[in-house]
């Protein structure tokens, strides 16, 4: 059965309690989420390739590259949950840039942005005064690009102000 990314994002995050405490803790404490829901994450330098989800001896591990920027590495952590979660029978191994566009990547990109953006936590940031992708990346951990994009879906400003 198919599961659309945005409601398995809302279920894990109403699971972990995080809409109780969004407001004063907006960051998803991503590395206790992967532990509970049976998840290593392991930093290595993966020349080239973001991220992976492996499994070694029966046990499971999010894989991020360690020369990525933290916020960068959170949304790809959470970008191989949704891989973890709903679409291990369908994984196989693709060069990086073959596989980037299939349907399969995009759900777990549109995964990703929901589990670490949640749309209460970015507009009660707003409405707080945050107002930059800086400003909500550094609340939330992900990347100001990622920060400015949320925003833009939201209505919270358009794409092209926040460039450059």
């Amino acid at each position: 059965m198919k599961t659309d990314p945005v409601s398995l994002a809302r279920r894990i995050l109403a699971e972990a309690g995080h809409f109780e405490v969004c407001r004063l803790r907006p960051q998803v404490n991503l590395g206790w989420l992967l532990r509970h829901l049976g998840l290593d994450w392991r930093r290595w330098s993966l020349g080239g390739l973001a991220g992976a989800l492996v499994q070694i001896e029966g046990r499971w591990y999010v894989v991020t590259d360690s020369r990525q920027a933290a916020g960068r590495q959170r949304f790809t952590a959470a970008h191989e949950l949704k891989h973890f979660l709903a679409d291990r029978p369908q994984i196989h191994v693709f060069p990086p840039r073959a596989s980037a566009d299939t349907q399969i990547e995009r759900e777990a990109d549109v995964f990703a942005r929901e589990l670490l953006m949640p749309d209460e936590s970015v507009s009660w940031l707003w409405r707080q005064g945050l107002r930059s992708p800086v400003e909500i990346a550094r609340a939330l951990g992900v990347s100001s690009e990622a920060a400015g994009i949320r925003l833009a879906e939201l209505g919270l400003g358009e794409r092209r102000l926040w460039s450059n």
